[in-house]
């Protein structure tokens, strides 16, 4: 997923079931696919589960690659509703003293909702995405969400029913979403009658019969984004209020961002034993945390307690204090590693980077998605993330859904993280330059940082088979499941 400026063609965010792609919705999509199209607009599907696309046949398979996959992490979610306490705290809380109104509830109770601190997580993605718009299909989680994003950032929404309406939980909020959407549809006329019964003969009257020519439907999707509406991109959406810069150290900071598996014990050990850099490990690592450790070299002015108790208290400041001890050892550099889903789990430590502009930023990539997925695979198996497993150790077996899912996320998290950092020094390396061709990739890296490196030698060494191919038991499963999508290329 490629996150945009709002100056871009206008884009759809669409909610058509959290489950992408579906069979019984191959004919909607078809028909908002050529809707955007006509209007030069463009819709994105947004889903929270990708379908087995072994059971697809291929005009969907080829939409796997398509929308925005939005899992669900609660600690995430924690933080994402904290960012709209901030931003936006008075549509927050007007959205959820309208939902307990209607389910006779309290605010509180609204704010502790699973469904809703889920909706509220996907529209901090949205944000992102920049939409101009929102469209949903039926009565479903999908389309609670859809209510959610509308409220949350001021978007017009198109809802649309299908032939049946369900009578699941969220039945009872069909009167919200009537009174929310600016345009109703209904899939085919019949859908009228229950609207009547159900809200009255004027939202009947309201609903057109889905036509993507005809009525307000059309330019409501292609309108450019109220004035008024809170700010949409990247920035806007990912960091709610930078920490402010004060220049605390000589020494220039850096940050090597990255998921797991990627090369970053390997990059890290070339800096490391450097006497021109001090350099932390997985700083924010929550295991580390629960478990009370802090991957801090010795040197530190602070004791490990109070170092403990600093990162919990303001990650900001530990970070600063990475740099006075980078300045009392007589280092150049000081800097730690981030991985994607740490930074998720608190979002004062992104705040911190944002803010101070001298930061430099080393993304390490891993384009292999397969060869990173089994490599995760096998360390969660064997609890092993350093040095070890031989090539001869036993192979793993890939599901089909969940390698998937990883590969839409890996794409999605790097697209948010370069988002967040495109106004800061970026050096963007992968994997595979740091296994094939080290020497080169550690020229590349002490330029981007102002230091010659000289001589690299890996102190780490690769974990599992050289040939992916050789670790995964179910590797024709895998060839014959992606087949038609648009990560086949990766399964040899």
């Amino acid at each position: 997923m490629r996150f945009s400026p709002p100056s871009e063609p206008a884009r759809v965010a669409v909610f058509a079931g959290a489950e992408h792609p579906l069979a019984r919705h191959a004919m909607f999509y078809e028909c908002v696919d050529r809707a955007v199209a006509a209007l030069g607009a463009e819709a994105v599907f947004v889903h929270a589960e990708l379908a087995d696309p072994a059971g697809l046949p291929p005009h969907l398979r080829a939409r796997l690659g398509t929308g925005l996959y939005v899992p669900f992490a609660l600690e995430v979610e924690a933080n994402d509703l904290a960012h709209f306490e901030r931003t936006a705290p008075v549509r927050l809380h007007r959205l959820a003293e309208a939902l307990a109104r209607h389910a006779d509830g309290t605010v509180g109770e609204v704010l502790a909702y699973g469904e809703f601190r889920q909706a509220v997580h996907v529209a901090r993605w949205v944000q992102g995405l920049g939409a101009s718009a929102v469209l949903s299909l039926g009565l479903d989680a999908g389309a609670f969400r859809a209510f959610v994003v509308s409220e949350l950032l001021d978007l017009p929404r198109v809802a649309a029913f299908a032939e049946v309406l369900p009578g699941d939980m969220f039945r009872a909020l069909l009167p919200l979403h009537v009174a929310q959407a600016r345009s109703l549809l209904v899939l085919h006329d019949s859908v009228r009658t229950t609207l009547a019964s159900r809200c009255g003969d004027e939202a009947a009257q309201r609903a057109a019969v889905w036509d993507v020519a005809a009525g307000a439907t059309a330019p409501l999707l292609a309108a450019p984004r109220s004035p008024a509406a809170p700010a949409l991109g990247p920035r806007a959406a990912f960091v709610t209020a930078p920490a402010p810069f004060v220049a605390s150290a000589r020494s220039q900071p850096f940050v090597v961002v990255s998921s797991e598996r990627t090369g970053s014990n390997l990059l890290l050990s070339l800096l490391a034993d450097r006497p021109q850099f001090a350099c932390a490990n997985e700083l924010f690592n929550p295991r580390a945390i629960e478990a009370g450790e802090i991957d801090y070299r010795p040197g530190s002015a602070l004791d490990r307690e109070a170092l403990i108790a600093l990162r919990r208290r303001d990650p900001a400041g530990l970070l600063a204090q990475l740099g006075r001890d980078a300045d009392a050892a007589g280092a150049v550099r000081h800097g730690f590693k981030l991985h994607y889903q740490h930074a998720l789990l608190d979002e004062r430590i992104v705040e911190a980077l944002v803010g101070d502009p001298a930061v430099r930023v080393v993304h390490l990539l891993r384009r292999d998605r397969l060869a990173r997925w089994l490599s995760l695979c096998r360390a969660r198996t064997s609890d092993r993330w350093y040095d070890g497993q031989a090539a001869g150790d036993a192979t793993e077996v890939l599901p089909v859904p969940e390698t998937l899912a990883d590969f839409a996320l890996q794409e999605l998290l790097e697209a948010r993280f370069r988002a967040v950092f495109a106004g800061h020094d970026v050096l963007e390396l992968d994997y595979a330059e740091l296994a094939d061709d080290l020497p080169a990739a550690g020229r590349r890296l002490g330029a981007f940082l102002g230091v010659e490196l000289g001589e690299v030698v890996p102190r780490t060494r690769k974990t599992g088979p050289h040939d992916p191919a050789r670790g995964i038991a179910n590797l024709l499963e895998l060839r014959l499941a992606f087949a038609g999508t648009r990560w086949a290329h990766l399964i040899p």
